[in-house]
């Protein structure tokens, strides 16, 4: 099934591109904005160094220099708008969608963004959860350190995206 269907319409690319911007954004905004506004609070700087200092702080990307770490961010942010792109789609083409039916893409979204991040950040609540059976410790031993696991998120996100492709491409309509 060719996902490129949904792009022929230059109001879907237009929706898509803001979407993207709009999870680019909110991801930087997640992961720098306590550092940011304790840049903010310190009374060394003048208001012009403040200023400069939280919007670099707020776009550090320091951290997507891990190669690993920038595919799968892009990937996520790429799949979470394409995801959220086919969601308005189906709303908007059709008139009911059934109840139950969105159990997966609930799921896939829950999954992904426990892994997405470091393992230290990203992986506390599914760390927390392991921890209850001894087995936190194993995702040290893991290739990336628990990078595996945001990736594992990004396929089932891209899973629920291919079974809402298929939804778009012929809609249950009451």
């Amino acid at each position: 099934m060719n996902p490129l269907f949904v792009f022929k319409n230059k109001k879907y690319k237009k929706i898509y591109f803001w979407l993207v911007l709009l999870f680019t954004f909110s991801y930087f905004l997640f992961k720098n904005l306590t550092t940011s506004i304790y840049i903010v609070n310190v009374p060394l700087f003048t208001l012009g160094q403040k200023v400069s200092l939280f919007f670099s702080a707020l776009f550090d990307t320091a951290e997507l220099k891990y190669i690993p770490m920038l595919i799968l961010v892009l990937l996520f942010i790429l799949s979470i708008s394409f995801f959220f792109l086919l969601i308005f789609i189906l709303l908007k083409n059709s008139k009911e969608v059934s109840k139950g039916k969105n159990f997966f893409g609930t799921f896939s979204i829950f999954l992904s963004i426990l892994g997405l991040s470091c393992a230290s950040c990203g992986l506390g609540l599914l760390a927390s959860l392991l921890s209850f059976f001894g087995v936190s410790s194993l995702i040290t031993y893991f290739p990336l350190h628990g990078l595996e696991l945001g990736y594992l998120g990004v396929i089932f996100l891209n899973i629920s995206n291919y079974f809402l492709l298929k939804k778009v491409k012929k809609p249950f309509v009451c």
